[in-house]
């Protein structure tokens, strides 16, 4: 299987008119913050899934995700045409987007899938708007797929246009089974899988949120004279045994077949986008693109009144005088070239939905005042902290003791991260006095040791008063152990020339005692 590794790219759009900016001033601002010592607001890297962190990103194309049975077309005077009961099986595809060198061992996943209404000529999974969805989110954090899955039927054929958007919704299952078996292969956290559809995509979408029951198979899909059963949902595909619904899902211009399917007890997080004026899937009730022979369906409009009257008010984004996918794709392609304006306000109302469904880590602290101060993280859903006790010190302690050697009102803050690179920040001004006790004994640690050049670029000095076992242990702004060193000597050499360029925090322990400050690699 090849890996292909993708830096920035003018062709793939994050945002078109704004992400690659943002990412220009994201990083110039990191750099002017860290340098004017604004930086210690909070100790990790802040702004995963909601701004492009990862400069690349690495994309294995052609994943094999189901085999599946597809029905063999036939031409008759130029035009395609399918006998329901001749198919043969095929390999369905996917192409999945991962941050280049991310840490961590779970990650969030959105599943992309394509327009162009069921049908071989009109879309796949390599459209345009896929492939800029997949890179966008992908350098935000998550892992993305783009998906192909089984197309085409008899246009003038009711029975056979819901047949084929059920053998769909049935793809999209076989996607997410495939995903969650191989969780450990593409690091991905399994409880917070969502879909994105555009159109049939959407179609999909919507009914994987709110078809999950045999009874709510439409008849069509049921074997007679001319059709042979399509099998339950996840009847076909794979052999995966997982829950095969999304956590979420967005669904860009889609419709449902039928609104009584969403019912109280299984609502899902959905945010709908849709033109009012869409002549090729109604905002309305109505016959896609006009056809008599396709099924009504219900778009956006009757789907959010009804998870309205369940009491969701569905996150929403209806624009009235635009047609279908607004954002400027026609037939799988961006029409000038790039998107068009809609892009950045639909890619931004995805980015904070999706990001809103994410489990978030709380931070509170509490501490008791003496000399030294005790601090108590009683935060929730935290795997690391880091503190800023509002003095140019930090820890990455869980529940840390600090001596203030002035008397002052400092800053406080704590900064807590859970598993899957999502920060909580607490922060409070508090007055403490200076701490006289430990003047004396305390004096191997926090203003008493220097470390110089602060920034560096290849050796970092550190002198001590006096020799004595110590720990230096140095790590990362996500507080990811970079090294560790024992000394004894009153001057310490550390060679960081290998680090990238950012912040990093070096902790001097003696016994049960330690105190952290942070430096800069240039």
């Amino acid at each position: 299987m090849v890996c292909l590794v993708v830096k920035k790219k003018a062709v793939l759009f994050a945002g078109h008119h704004l992400q690659k900016s943002m990412r220009e001033f994201t990083v110039l601002a990191l750099s002017l913050l860290t340098y004017t010592g604004l930086f210690s607001q909070s100790c990790f890297q802040k702004n995963r899934y909601r701004e492009p962190i990862f400069d690349s990103i690495v994309i294995t194309p052609n994943v094999t995700y189901a085999i599946a049975p597809q029905l063999v077309p036939t031409e008759v005077l130029g035009i395609k045409t399918y006998d329901e009961t001749k198919f043969e099986d095929v390999e369905l595809k996917m192409d999945i987007y991962e941050p280049f060198d991310d840490t961590l061992s779970r990650r969030p996943m959105i599943i992309f899938m394509h327009s162009g209404g069921f049908l071989p000529d009109y879309g796949d999974r390599h459209n345009d708007d896929m492939i800029a969805f997949c890179d966008t989110f992908a350098r935000k954090g998550y892992v993305t797929a783009t998906i192909s899955y089984r197309l085409g039927y008899d246009i003038l054929d009711s029975v056979a246009a819901t047949r084929a958007v059920y053998r769909a919704i049935q793809d999209g299952r076989s996607a997410i089974r495939f995903l969650k078996e191989k969780a450990t292969t593409y690091r991905i956290d399994t409880n917070n899988i969502f879909m994105l559809g555009s159109s049939a995509g959407a179609f999909i979408a919507l009914h994987n949120a709110y078809l999950n029951e045999e009874s709510e198979r439409p008849i069509e899909t049921y074997e007679d004279d001319d059709h042979p059963d399509l099998g339950a949902l996840d009847a076909t595909g794979n052999d995966y045994r997982h829950v095969a619904q999304a956590q979420g899902i967005v669904s860009l211009w889609g419709a449902l077949q039928d609104t009584a399917l969403i019912l109280s007890d299984d609502v899902r997080p959905t945010l709908l986008v849709h033109g009012i004026d869409d002549e090729s899937v109604y905002f309305e009730y109505d016959h896609p693109f006009g056809l008599s022979t396709l099924p009504k369906v219900y778009g956006s409009h009757p789907v959010y009144k009804k998870l309205n009257q369940l009491g969701y008010d569905a996150p929403h984004y209806f624009v009235s005088g635009e047609d279908h996918e607004f954002y400027g794709i026609d037939g799988g392609k961006w029409e000038n070239d790039t998107p068009n304006a809609y892009w950045d306000t639909i890619l931004l109302a995805t980015t904070n939905f999706i990001y809103e469904q994410l489990p978030k880590p709380t931070a509170v602290f509490s501490y008791d005042s003496g000399c030294p101060v005790y601090f108590n993280n009683e935060s929730d859903g935290l795997i690391s902290s880091c503190w800023d006790f509002g003095d140019n010190s930090f820890s990455a302690e869980f529940q840390p003791s600090h001596t203030y050697v002035t008397s002052d009102t400092f800053l406080v803050s704590l900064s807590v991260i859970n598993y899957l690179g999502i920060i909580d920040n607490q922060e409070q001004n508090i007055y403490f006095p200076k701490c006289e006790a430990n003047a004396v004994s305390s004096s191997d640690f926090g203003k008493s040791f220097q470390i110089y050049p602060n920034p560096t670029s290849e050796i970092l000095h550190i002198d001590f008063l006096y020799e004595k076992n110590r720990q230096l242990t140095v790590f990362d702004i996500t507080g990811r152990v970079i090294l560790k060193s024992f000394e004894t000597h009153t001057h310490v050499k550390l060679n960081v020339s290998s680090l990238k360029a950012g912040v990093y925090f070096i902790s001097v322990a003696n016994g049960s005692s330690a105190d952290t400050f942070k430096f800069i690699k240039k």
